[in-house]
């Protein structure tokens, strides 16, 4: 199932019918050629805690679709807590993540990795000087 956030007022049958292209799309699209993609994201102290306890601890996987961008500037000056740097390791042809960029209505470059993708947490750190945790990433696509 995968859900799309919109917010100029689309209807359920246009919504769905996007929802069938994406999931089309990241199925059937090219390998990507990039080693790196980010992500930045408002995590609660628990969940920070959480990818903390994670390292070296093994793999673990996303249930949702996960949107990311290839642009780390934009993923760092998004006024969030967090910012993943993801190494994409392609296990699987890189077939689990997709460039849709132009899909976007937006310019962040996004990738989008499937629900299911499997990663493993292989750092965290804390910059005071941004007031962000930097967590590094494997994600094997």
């Amino acid at each position: 199932n995968i859900r799309i956030y919109i917010d100029h007022g689309l209807t359920t049958s246009i919504v769905k019918q996007l929802q069938k292209k994406v999931f089309c799309y990241t199925t059937s699209a090219k390998p990507l050629d990039i080693d790196y993609v980010y992500r930045g994201i408002n995590l609660e102290p628990a969940t920070i805690d959480a990818y903390k306890a994670a390292r070296g601890r093994g793999s673990y996987r996303w249930l949702s679709f996960t949107s990311t961008t290839k642009n780390r500037q934009y993923a760092e000056f998004r006024g969030t807590n967090s910012l993943c740097i993801m190494f994409l390791k392609k296990l699987y042809g890189g077939s689990r993540a997709s460039d849709i960029a132009w899909l976007s209505q937006f310019p962040e470059e996004e990738v989008l990795l499937q629900a299911g993708v499997g990663f493993q947490v292989d750092d965290v750190i804390y910059n005071s000087e941004s007031a962000q945790h930097t967590i590094y990433l494997t994600i094997f696509i």
